[in-house]
């Protein structure tokens, strides 16, 4: 005969039978109402997110008890609950009674026989009013036994299996013998069906026996006689049938009978300590929570404050107070929020971030107001919130645009919705806010669209939309339709109740107040003494109660209990938030997540359980060890999967003979979960006893990183890859494989193109004019200014950009090798390209520090995508912006690699000046044997990384650095050196770095051998290779000096060949030269530049520049005074006659003998002639250097007249240049320039 347990054996099997008990499970479960939890705090003992969503963001699974039978929520994607009312569903009857046989036979002992199903007294499923929840039939109580803590390894039976807890329901136990405290209500209760409730002693042997419990920590502890002797009266009885290795159980049969539960023998003396008319007496009114959910800006906080002002628990004067602050701080239409959001950062940015908390009452009821934080990042607080509500009420704008990013885009209206249902929120209001917007005016249209969409995705979620949802429309700003109905012709087609109205007439709530106490632990602190706070899930405490800490299992005393306001109370009951002074303990012994408990009913402590889950979200697909973490009333525990063991056949719920290899999205499996995190157990119950301790959610841990980018940009992990900080390999891979055009070239490095844009695009600069910064920049055509408004569209398109792809990259790095001044840097792109470039050209920091890496600044490269260039302001479709406020940069329609580099750099000439006091140059720098160090200023293509890269000094860097009290430090961690024309013969380092690692870029290669052509300039003039600065075989590594500069180098590239290839310069004329920063544009460093031109760059970096160039000025004079440095002129532009005259460059072997007889001290030692017009000091001789070459006008070769005019034209361009500057100038420094 076919075991109807294995869909496999029998796939096509649809057995009548079952089907009808298929329908006896559902019609039982419907009548089950979630109860509410305990909240999130973060502790110690909870695993931290990081570990947040398995979707990510998003619950993967609901677990402890999906109903084998509910086959319409599977189909409706309903989060699986052991909260939908009956536990794990039989999944293990006997969590103790099996543990003597074995690991398999102790979870497969409690599976339900469809042959038991029979003997089940099903209960009718009740006909609710309409908008009112189904009355909830009352709950077992828990059965008492002890629980063990946390130990490392697990406990063995004879047999050599491990002790496990099985969270399972039995729908035949006996109803509970417990008075429920009912909060009243208009609405009738469902008619319920008389029935004969079984003599305790002929229920089925089936069930959990009292002392039979197990942990994974230590030996079972039996808590009392009469325990141990059922337990022993099961064990030798033989009415739990062995199970067989498959984890099948026996069908019992209808003769199988078992003593009473001890725990209704808890029950009952707590019935008589406390009922009902006892507790309406003390309060009076009765107590619902509520919790404030959805998208963030959706209004829930205002909602709050609104609520608590209308009820009169704020007063017109702090209402006045709070709202002269928010207007003090440009947040005006926020101060109604402020009731809710008490802290500097929750008010600074307009979001919660904690659950924020309120207290209010109504002529019917008292309410405690639960506000969730609706950013991605903080959900574990969500969940925390969720777990201690009985209503939610979820918070939608209507505004246009807000409503769809909530909703549609991947926001948190979505993902809070099923985050409810699965913490048992099992009754949502839904309050279509903003009804007053501009965008909306109470239009009926528009909240039909809103509410439409929702209500799909709400049945979808599991909500039943005649009996668990509302739906109405409020104005929060204006207090419209919150305690008071819509004033007549506001919305004439709405003729509702209001919020509040609709509250005070809600169904009743069950409570377990008479089951035996029970609180997880909220959070803990001191006050007078050791406090904790938490939501009661049963039972009552009184003052003067004695409890157990668990799992500490210390006995503590309830010196003092205090409710939602600041009294002092006698007694608080189940589903009251509680603040309690304890004797007996100290504060650093409790950890969130703890559980204070009777003492005559310990909550199980455990390091492995099973349970069913359903998978809601999943990427890829689940197997065996894989980690997620767990949410469970106030605990958050890392697990993992230790095992699949069924898979659930969809349609019947049957479980697999074999274990499954894997599960996948829309599977529901049985599993068995071990605790790995750092507390190593959780404190947890069947949900049949306690359904507040049973239900659960299991979130993927994704990283802080990626909570980090979600919160701050918006970026949406759901859709997009996010590769953070990959290795050299793995972006090789990318690169090959999703970028055209990519290859690797003989050398081993990557090879890859920036597209149409080859060099910088310096008209497309802008910076962002905002209050903080604008009074420091240098406003004019260098720094065009862009408003915050533009800003803010160029941002989003271009993570809009970011989140249509496949996969993004994230890199980290410093800016700066002085770890007293570096920069964090964060690159976020959608090239593998660029992320290997970032990665060299940024300081790569140790594994250790990356794991805790914070950004100061963060670069967007949506360079891929055009700007739209009919915004204000932009000219093009390129755009580079900086944020010095938001410290961000936003790249548009460019995908030069160089932008993102110099966009650092730009960075760096506002923040070190300005924060530090650190001049920041653009120069490369070496340093000789002696300790004495060069610094060559000079534009792109004017040979600063060519010099600089010297075999007989060490090199500091080739480009960026600054020059602090401390020394020399450079900004980058690798060199971006120009290709063209280059060779081994020519520079040695520059060429053996180009190897696996380095990006080529835009170089032409053959596609045969992959050997790169360096003279090739087809694609641009401007090839380059990024290298870290570790491929050059004497870099100083790190790359800093503590010495200051000995000679100071200015270069240039004079095109017109009129100035020296040599100068020695004296104080007055190195000012004059560096605020003039004269130089040839060189071919390819620009977009469009194909010759060069005679450019005026103010400090040799005006394109970078971000104050005015005599901050920087007034500076290097300071610091050439205080050392005491050389400078020198070198030009490594034209000799013999100009570009246009037919004149060839100053070769490299010249240039560089002219360097070693600066660094070896000859050249300050030979004879100088005056060079005249511009007044430089020139060498009339130079070691290995022809001395006719030392004198433009001796070397000229192009007739004396041309000469003469070349040098008077330069000399004028001089002076009208530096004309800007003479107001702010010495004397000495104007007369130091050329004399024409």
């Amino acid at each position: 005969m076919a075991d109807l347990n294995s869909w496999e054996d029998d796939p096509s099997a649809q057995d009548e039978n079952l089907s009808r008990q298929a329908q006896q499970q559902l019609n039982m479960n419907q009548q089950n109402a979630a109860a509410s939890q305990g909240a999130f705090r973060p502790g110690v003992a909870s695993f931290q997110p990081g570990a947040q969503s398995f979707q990510p963001g998003q619950p993967y699974g609901g677990g402890f008890a999906p109903q084998y039978q509910q086959q319409q929520y599977y189909q409706q994607g309903y989060y699986p609950q052991y909260g939908q009312q009956q536990g794990f569903n039989q999944y293990n009857q006997s969590y103790g009674g099996g543990f003597s046989q074995g690991y398999n036979q102790g979870y497969g002992a409690g599976y339900p026989q469809y042959g038991q199903q029979n003997q089940q007294v099903p209960q009718p499923q009740s006909s609710p009013a309409s908008q009112a929840p189904p009355a909830a039939p009352k709950q077992p109580a828990a059965d008492s036994g002890p629980a063990s803590a946390p130990a490392a390894k697990p406990v063995l039976t004879k047999e050599g299996g491990p002790k496990v807890l099985s969270i399972g329901a039995d729908t035949t136990a006996p109803k509970p013998k417990a008075k429920v405290l009912s909060i009243g209500g208009t609405a009738p209760a469902p008619k319920e069906k008389t029935e004969t409730k079984p003599d305790a002693k002929a229920e089925s042997s089936n069930k959990p026996e009292a002392g039979q419990k197990a942990t994974a920590a230590k030996a079972i502890e039996k808590t009392g006689e009469k325990a141990g002797k059922a337990a022993a009266a099961a064990k030798t009885s033989g009415k739990t049938s062995p199970t067989p290795s498959s984890g099948r159980s026996s069908p019992s049969g209808p003769g199988d009978k078992k003593p009473q539960r001890d725990v209704d023998a808890v029950t009952k003396e707590q019935a008589a300590d406390v009922d009902d008319e006892t507790l309406k007496e003390i309060y009076g009114k009765e107590h619902v929570n509520i919790i404030f959910i959805g998208h963030v800006d959706a209004g829930k906080s205002t909602l709050g404050g609104s609520i608590l002002w209308t009820t009169g628990m704020v007063d017109e004067r702090t209402m006045d107070k709070y709202k002269k602050e928010a207007k003090d701080l440009g947040r005006e239409s926020w101060y109604l929020s402020w009731v809710m959001d008490l802290t500097k950062e929750e008010r600074s940015k307009g979001k919660t971030v904690e659950v924020g908390r309120g207290f209010f009452e109504t002529e019917k009821r008292r309410y405690s107001i639960l506000d969730a934080p609706g950013h991605k990042t903080y959900v574990p607080n969500m969940i925390g919130g969720a777990s201690q509500a009985d209503v939610g009420i979820l918070v939608i704008s209507a505004r246009k645009g807000e409503y769809e990013t909530g909703f549609e885009r991947g926001g948190q209206t979505r993902e809070h919705a099923m985050l409810a249902k699965t913490q048992g929120v099992n009754k949502l209001i839904v309050a279509i806010n903003k009804m007053d917007d501009p965008t909306v005016e109470w239009s009926h249209e528009r909240y039909q669209e809103c509410t439409s969409k929702l209500s799909q995705f709400l049945k979808g979620t599991g909500y039943n939309l005649k009996t668990d949802v509302y739906f109405m429309p409020v104005a929060a700003q204006q207090s419209m339709n919150i305690k008071d109905r819509l004033p007549e012709g506001v919305a004439p087609w709405w003729t509702g109740p209001s919020l509040l109205e609709y509250l005070d007439d809600m169904k009743a709530l069950e409570r377990k107040v008479n089951a035996p106490f029970m609180m997880p632990v909220n959070a803990k602190y001191r006050d007078m003494g050791t406090m904790v706070d938490g939501k009661i899930e049963a039972g009552v405490v009184k003052k003067g109660m004695s409890l157990v800490m668990m799992p500490r299992k210390q006995t503590v005393e309830a010196a003092a209990i205090y409710g939602e306001q600041e009294d002092e109370m006698q007694v608080l009951q189940c589903g009251d938030q509680v603040r309690m002074r304890l004797k007996g303990i100290e504060e650093e012994d409790i950890l969130p997540g703890f559980v204070l408990c009777s003492p005559k009913r310990l909550v199980h402590c455990v390091a492995e359980f099973e349970a069913q889950i359903r998978i809601l979200e999943l990427k890829s697909i689940l197997t065996s060890g894989f980690n997620c973490v767990l949410h469970v009333h106030s605990a958050i525990e890392e697990v993992t999967f230790a095992s699949l063991l069924h898979k659930l056949q969809k349609g019947t719920n049957r479980k697999s003979k074999n274990p499954p290899t894997h599960a996948k999205k829309g599977d529901s499996i049985i599993a068995r979960m071990q605790v790995i995190g750092g507390a190593g157990s959780v404190c947890v119950e069947k949900f049949e006893d306690y359904p507040q301790m049973g239900r659960f959610t299991l979130r993927d841990q994704n990283s802080p990183t990626e909570e980090e980018l979600h919160e701050t940009a918006h970026i949406d992990y759901d859709r997009v890859a996010i590769i953070h900080n990959p290795s050299v390999a793995a972006l090789y891979e990318d690169a090959l494989v999703y970028e055209t055009g990519t290859a690797i070239t003989s050398s081993g490095a990557l090879t890859a193109y920036s597209g149409k844009k080859t060099g910088r695009s310096p008209l497309d600069k802008r910076i962002v004019k905002e209050p903080t910064s604008e009074d420091n920049v240098w406003w004019g055509p260098v720094n065009k200014p862009m408003s915050p408004e533009v800003w803010k569209i160029n941002r989003e398109r271009a993570v809009d950009y970011l989140n249509t792809r496949n996969r993004i990259y994230v890199v980290d790095g410093y800016a700066g090798w002085d770890e007293k001044y570096r920069i964090r840097v964060r690159v976020i792109c959608a090239r593998a390209y660029h992320a290997l470039f970032m990665r060299n050209m940024l300081i790569r920091p140790p594994r250790e520090e990356l794991e805790h890496f914070h950004p100061d600044y963060t670069i967007y490269n949506a360079g891929s995508f055009p700007a739209n260039r009919y915004t204000e302001g932009m000219t093009s479709a390129t755009s580079v912006a900086i944020n010095f406020s938001q410290k961000e940069m936003v790249i548009l329609g460019t995908e030069y690699a160089g932008e993102m580099k110099k966009g650092v750099f730009t960075v760096l000439f506002y923040e070190m000046p300005i924060k530090h006091n650190v001049l920041t140059l653009h120069s490369s720098a070496n340093e000789g044997k002696d300790g004495d160090v060069t610094l060559f200023f000079g534009l792109s293509g004017t040979g600063k990384t060519t010099l600089s890269a010297d075999p007989n000094r060490a090199l500091i860097g080739d480009d960026e650095h600054c020059w602090s009290d401390r020394g020399v430090f450079n900004i980058e961690g690798g060199c971006y050196a120009k290709c063209i024309g280059l060779s081994a013969e020519k520079e040695p380092d520059i060429y053996g770095a180009i190897r696996y690692g380095s990006v080529l870029e835009n170089v032409v290669f053959d596609p045969d051998t992959r050997e790169v052509d360096y003279d090739d300039s087809t694609l641009t003039e401007n090839t380059r290779c990024a290298y870290p600065i570790e491929y050059i075989s004497n870099a100083k590594i790190p790359c800093l000096s503590d010495n200051m500069p000995t000679n100071i180098i200015l270069l240039t590239c004079d095109a017109r060949g009129v100035l020296p290839p040599i100068s020695k310069l004296d104080s007055a004329q190195t000012m004059f030269h560096f605020i003039s920063g004269y130089t040839s544009k060189m071919a390819g460093t620009e977009d469009g530049v194909t010759e060069p031109q005679a450019t005026f760059s103010s400090c040799f970096a005006q394109p970078f520049l971000a104050l005015h160039p005599m901050k920087y000025a007034r500076m290097l004079a300071d610091k050439i005074e205080q050392h005491k440095a050389n400078a020198w002129l070198l030009n490594t532009g034209w000799v013999g006659a100009g570009f246009a005259q037919g004149g060839k460059r100053c070769p490299l072997k010249y240039t560089r003998a002219i360097l070693d007889a600066i660094h070896s001290g000859e050249l300050a030692k030979v004879q100088y002639e005056n060079y005249d017009i511009f007044n430089l000091q020139v060498p009339t001789t130079c070691p290995n250097v022809p001395d006719e070459l030392l004198n433009p006008k001796k070397a000229w070769t192009a007739g004396t007249d041309s000469f003469q005019a070349e040098v008077v034209k330069l000399g004028k361009l001089f002076r009208e240049n530096f004309a800007k500057y003479e107001s702010e100038a010495t004397e000495d420094v104007v007369k130091a320039g050329p004399a024409v």
